[in-house]
């Protein structure tokens, strides 16, 4: 699809706009798990419509294989040397960062959307709907104005950080939900639909182990009760321990205090489920996408084999460069998931 060019004051985007950047020569979505959602594309200087571009405009691209065209407002506009001009714009989405949210405190995750959605600072003039597919308990607490967008996540005192799950953009709505993508069977194999791949392990976000506190909210004067220290399993030549506030994962009755088991309890869950102590593991990898390769999306899980290098895992893609103009995926990036499944990936071989 090429992507289509509409004026700044554009409120509904049907038709043509000012007109089908039918010139372009790339045109290519990056969308990631941790919301960066964004198009890149060029076009010469002399091609239809190129000179009409311009910083705050909208663009209508197709973003992936199954969503609708999506649209993405323009924040940079370049000329290279080369006779070009390099447009980059982001997702309508990122404009919810203008959007400013009253203080609230949330014991649930719908209760969360329902302040979202509406105890907004000049609620009329957002488009915006946010929706959640599952619900949860937990204890979000809003001290002052925040940006709509800041507590989608990016913190651990945002919507994300408390209730976990992915978000899925489509235009002005914006679905929080448990977990995006499938597992389709497909697995990946270098020399036979790989043509590259770049490795990375990560150690920035290591811990060495975890110790828990509880709290009561109401009660600022109080002191915290901790739990003992719990290592994570390997060995490491330094410590580093992260703190897990547990207090709103622990009900406790009226004036009552949670035991240290409950927050030793939380902790070893905590780090099962988040992989602490794992380095993080990302690949990227080019593939040739044709009509035999199921299509992968975000989210999804896939088999990666690479027999050369010891590698065989079950991962999940974290990330999709996707070619609008072709309509195919042009790179994915996945996070390991699982690197000792040789049953999980005997099975999705033989799907493939």
């Amino acid at each position: 699809m090429m992507p289509i060019l509409y004026p700044v004051n554009q409120t509904v985007f049907i038709g043509n706009g000012i007109g089908i950047l039918s010139d372009v020569t790339k045109c290519r979505c990056t969308e990631t798990l941790e919301d960066f959602y964004e198009v890149e594309f060029q076009i010469p200087k002399d091609g239809l419509h190129a000179m009409d571009i311009s910083i705050n405009q909208t663009i209508k691209a197709k973003p992936n294989h199954k969503d609708d065209p999506q649209l993405f407002r323009i924040y940079s506009v370049e000329k290279n040397y080369d006779g070009y001009i390099v447009g980059k714009a982001a997702h309508i989405s990122y404009d919810t960062s203008g959007i400013p949210i009253k203080p609230f405190t949330s014991r649930s995750l719908s209760e969360a959307v329902e302040h979202m959605n509406n105890d907004r600072i000049l609620q009329n003039t957002s488009k915006f709907v946010l929706n959640s597919d599952f619900s949860l308990e937990g204890v979000l607490e809003v001290k002052k104005p925040t940006s709509f967008r800041s507590l989608l996540g990016g913190s651990d005192t945002s919507i994300k950080g408390i209730y976990g799950g992915d978000y899925h953009y489509d235009n002005y709505v914006i679905n929080h939900v448990e977990k995006r993508g499938t597992n389709k069977g497909v697995c990946f194999r270098y020399s036979k639909n790989i043509i590259g791949f770049e490795q990375e392990t990560n150690s920035e976000d290591l811990y060495t182990a975890v110790i828990g506190f509880w709290k009561k909210s109401s009660n600022d004067n109080q002191d915290p009760i901790y739990g003992n220290i719990i290592n994570c399993e390997g060995t490491f030549p330094y410590d580093k321990i992260y703190i897990l506030d547990t207090s709103s994962d622990i009900e406790v009755p009226n004036n009552g205090t949670a035991t240290v088991d409950q927050i030793d309890e939380c902790v070893t869950k905590y780090i099962k489920s988040n992989m602490v102590g794992v380095p993080k593991n990302k690949m990227k990898i080019d593939y040739v996408e044709d009509d035999n390769i199921v299509k992968v999306c975000l989210g999804d899980e896939v088999g990666v084999i690479f027999p050369d290098y010891g590698i065989k895992a079950l991962a999940r893609c974290n990330k999709v460069v996707f070619d609008c103009l072709l309509e195919k995926n042009e790179s994915i990036e996945i996070g390991v998931v699982d690197t000792d499944l040789s049953d999980s990936i005997a099975q999705i071989s033989a799907k493939s």
